[in-house]
């Protein structure tokens, strides 16, 4: 029908139509080459697809890999656990530094207070119910100055009873004329000073005692008359009626 219309009108159309015709040919092969290009580059970006998805295993690979990292909570445990431990110690030892009180206050020795209320109940003469602390004090004073002497009971017993007589153990700073001190020592003895001394006094009334009875004489006399010996005393009898309880504060502090 084209051809037969073509050739009614004339040669001149007819050759217009067909250089129409190839044109449309060209542009439709051209048009269809271009669609076939296309698709390469597609397949390129599949490749990169695979490509990006296999790295996104390996990382999903490694993440999941990670959690083994988990040692350190234990090592976090076992910190905990010697800290714990460490607590515990050291509480014991507080509870120990709190028990340690008890055992010393147990082993405490008792207050010259506390031992002159004991004895207070044993005596029988002058100061029986008027022993005091420092009379346990100064009664100590000659216990401690017969052992330094390497002396027996009986040095301490007689310096005792002396000073019972004397001062009743009281270190008095007067007296008869220049007399002072436990024993009531005259000045020739020493210095004021000196006499008032517990330590000083005993000392000299065992050298004193010494010299009027030598070679242990004082061991076997009477208590009394070596008192009355060492002090030369206006009232000689006074001495022997205190060595009882003199002998009983003289057991209790040795």
């Amino acid at each position: 029908m084209l051809a037969s219309g073509l050739l009614l009108a004339g040669p001149g159309i007819a050759a217009a139509a067909e250089a129409q015709v190839e044109s449309q040919s060209f542009d439709s092969f051209d048009s269809s080459e271009s669609t076939q290009v296309t698709p390469v580059s597609y397949g390129d970006s599949d490749e990169h697809a695979d490509t990006d998805e296999e790295s996104e295993g390996a990382r999903g690979e490694e993440s999941e890999k990670a959690p083994e990292e988990e040692p350190p909570e234990e090592e976090s445990e076992e910190a905990s656990e010697e800290e714990t431990s460490a607590e515990e110690s050291e509480g014991a030892r507080d509870e120990g530094s709190e028990d340690a009180p008890e055992e010393e206050t147990e082993d405490e020795a008792p207050t010259d207070e506390e031992i002159a209320e004991d004895l207070n109940d044993e005596l029988n003469d002058d100061m029986a119910g008027h022993l005091t602390a420092d009379h346990v004090s100064h009664a100590r004073a000659m216990v401690e100055a017969a052992k330094d002497r390497d002396m027996d009971k009986r040095a301490a017993t007689i310096a005792v009873t002396t000073s019972i007589v004397e001062t009743h153990l009281d270190n008095l700073d007067w007296g008869d004329r220049d007399s002072v001190g436990l024993f009531q020592q005259r000045d020739h003895y020493g210095s004021q000073e000196q006499r008032l001394d517990p330590a000083w006094a005993v000392d000299a009334f065992f050298d004193e005692m010494k010299r009027v009875y030598p070679d242990g004489e004082w061991k076997d006399a009477p208590i009394g008359d070596v008192a009355q010996g060492t002090q030369r005393s206006a009232f000689p009898d006074r001495y022997q009626y205190q060595a009882e309880d003199a002998e009983v504060i003289v057991d209790h502090l040795w």
